[in-house]
């Protein structure tokens, strides 16, 4: 089942992602709309398609871009194939508009089209579906387009992202100008350019907020709520002024959760019990942060993992 970006962002983090490493551009991934005629049944399988399609190195959604897909599937066009049994067709169009989360502005438009036949419409959907997964060719110059497109885009305008996080943080909005330049993909000069102002914003953040983070995380452990205790600790890294209550809590939750949690934050446990790889840690502090702006912001909902 696809779920909000808030369920969403609880999960986060199950890979560790180095900053000293150049990624292929990262997109983020919202919930397909639905044209008539179509059910959750298929948003779900065209999501998860489209997220394959996405997945490079340590996987999409993972990651943090303010650039988002936003795909629309529709019906355009059904008929029947006559014949000892008739069978419905259908023609449908995944409509992909790559938008930035932030500003609302559409960077590029493309469009995947697939047709199918089936003995009713939900077969003959599924089988159009089946034509659209990471090895469809117009899927996959649709994405290596949108990739272009956000690299051309901090080529040109790295400087207007660097003003505009420069005046947010003038009015005291640290978490919209971190977001902001977190935003620069690895890999580009632009990257290179606001390093500096980036971990600067963080780190304001990280104090304006800690205590806070520190108080919810200790509602969720009372509650029973490790996940997402997990989920926010993850956010504070070792500069941070509540670093040693941080990793207090973090020692005490580590012998209640199941498996799978620990699987998923064993680089958090290495890291508060043995400061093991604290780039990574600061990265995928930096990176929880980010998809949270997003998610509480109401700027998209993401498709899960």
């Amino acid at each position: 089942m696809i779920k909000p970006a808030y369920i969403l962002l609880f999960a986060l983090l199950t890979t560790s992602l180095s900053a000293q490493e150049a990624t292929p551009i990262p997109i983020l991934l919202a919930q397909t709309t639905l044209g008539k005629d179509l059910s959750y049944s298929n948003r779900d399988r065209i999501d998860r398609q489209i997220l394959s399609a996405l997945e490079v190195g340590d996987g999409a959604n993972n990651q943090f871009s303010v650039f988002v897909i936003r795909p629309a599937l529709d019906i355009f066009e059904q008929g029947k194939i006559e014949g000892l049994k008739t069978q419905l067709t259908v023609k449908l169009n995944l409509q992909l508009k790559l938008t930035n989360a932030m500003t609302g502005a559409v960077l590029a438009v493309q469009d995947v089209k697939a047709s199918g036949a089936g003995n009713n419409l939900d077969e003959a959907v599924n089988r159009a579906l089946q034509t659209m997964r990471r090895d469809n060719p117009a899927l996959s110059k649709a994405i290596k387009t949108f990739r272009q497109k956000i690299s051309d885009h901090y080529i040109v305008q790295c400087s207007n992202v660097n003003t505009s996080a420069t005046e947010l943080a003038s009015q005291k909005k640290y978490r919209e100008a971190f977001a902001m330049l977190h935003s620069v993909p690895q890999g580009t000069a632009c990257f290179q350019e606001v390093s500096a102002k980036k971990l600067e914003y963080f780190d304001l953040v990280q104090t304006a907020e800690c205590q806070n983070k520190m108080s919810r995380a200790n509602a969720a452990v009372a509650a029973n709520d490790f996940k997402t205790a997990l989920q926010i600790l993850s956010q504070i890294d070792a500069n941070a002024p509540c670093f040693g209550e941080a990793k207090t809590a973090i020692a005490a939750i580590e012998p209640k959760v199941d498996e799978n949690l620990k699987t998923n934050y064993e680089w958090l446990f290495s890291f508060y019990k043995e400061g093991k790889a604290a780039e990574t840690a600061r990265w995928n502090a930096m990176t929880a942060m980010g998809l949270l702006y997003l998610s509480e912001n109401k700027k998209c909902v993401l498709v899960e993992r």
